[in-house]
């Protein structure tokens, strides 16, 4: 469980920094960009302020449901390799996506039996 919820809460961070980037970036940085993936500054620019958002709402569950083992939680995170998946598919050249993808999802499938033990009951939260 420790070794996935590290691999989630690295995943988030580098999300949040990506979009803090994208967000925050001079015009001149996002034009170059802009010019390349065929977008303009402003919908990077809203991109950023999305994603940053969804890293934000991300490390709530992870820190509020995940951590307490809840099965939404674990359910609801599997967007983070999704959306890494995401980037990649819209834009190839950036395997480095693929690369955080795969490890964000064998962050979700590490605690997987905390979620679902061989008995279908869910384990006790309580002390």
């Amino acid at each position: 469980m420790r070794y996935g919820w590290i691999i989630l809460l690295v995943s988030l961070i580098l999300g949040l920094l990506v979009a803090l980037l994208l967000a925050l970036s001079p015009n001149t940085v996002l034009m170059e960009d802009a010019f390349r993936a065929g977008a303009v500054p402003g919908a990077l620019r809203a991109w950023g302020v999305t994603w940053l958002f969804f890293n934000i709402i991300a490390l709530v569950v992870l820190f509020r449901g995940f951590r307490q083992g809840e099965r939404w939680a674990w359910w609801t995170l599997w967007l983070l390799p999704l959306l890494w998946l995401s980037h990649f598919v819209f834009n190839p050249s950036t395997v480095h996506n693929l690369v955080i993808a795969i490890i964000t999802a064998v962050g979700l499938i590490l605690p997987y039996r905390r979620f679902f033990s061989a008995s279908g009951e869910q384990i006790s939260r309580v002390s």
